[in-house]
């Protein structure tokens, strides 16, 4: 009986402490907000470039898979005015994604392992999951992301993280 009562004690603290760093994590993700998330205002577009630890993916918690080999950014385009895209248009916003963005601006730029459009149903903006593998950066202390923007204001875009602050973060979770 005893071991039965110690067990549905277990049970019932070991998701308490997930929820009890999951907010940690997100308490010290708003404290340095400035720290994860980068504004540039370009003509009529404000586009944010914000750092996403792994666990706020979707389902990170419960997969399998290995996050910790790459850092996401989510990619946020907002238009000052609203814009009607007809659906055959805004396709033109997905192709060739890929290279519009690098890991730093030297002769070894390194592209996303991934650059995913995020369906939001918005006519104001436009978002964009960003996916780097980590050895893209080396051994910099800065993560500098490049966005060649061709889709909304043709301008070369730079956002610079700090990786010391990224890594901190991460370790909040692990």
């Amino acid at each position: 009986m005893k071991q039965l009562i110690v067990a549905i004690f277990l049970l019932m603290i070991i998701p308490a402490c997930k929820t009890s760093k999951q907010e940690k994590l997100i308490s010290h993700y708003r404290k340095g907000s400035k720290d994860f998330i980068q504004h540039k205002q370009v003509h009529e577009f404000s586009i944010n470039l914000s750092y996403l630890p792994a666990s706020f993916l979707p389902r990170a918690e419960e997969s399998k898979q290995d996050f910790s080999q790459y850092y996401y950014f989510r990619l946020t385009v907002e238009f000052q005015k609203k814009v009607s895209i007809s659906l055959q248009d805004k396709s033109a916003l997905y192709y060739g994604l890929d290279t519009v963005f690098t890991a730093g601006e030297s002769a070894a730029e390194a592209l996303p392992v991934l650059v995913e459009p995020i369906i939001n149903g918005s006519q104001t903006n436009q978002e964009y999951l960003l996916v780097f593998e980590r050895s893209a950066f080396g051994k910099n202390k800065e993560l500098k992301i490049v966005f060649k923007d061709r889709l909304f204001t043709n301008t070369r875009i730079s956002f610079v993280f700090n990786r010391n602050k990224i890594e901190e973060l991460e370790s909040i979770i692990s």
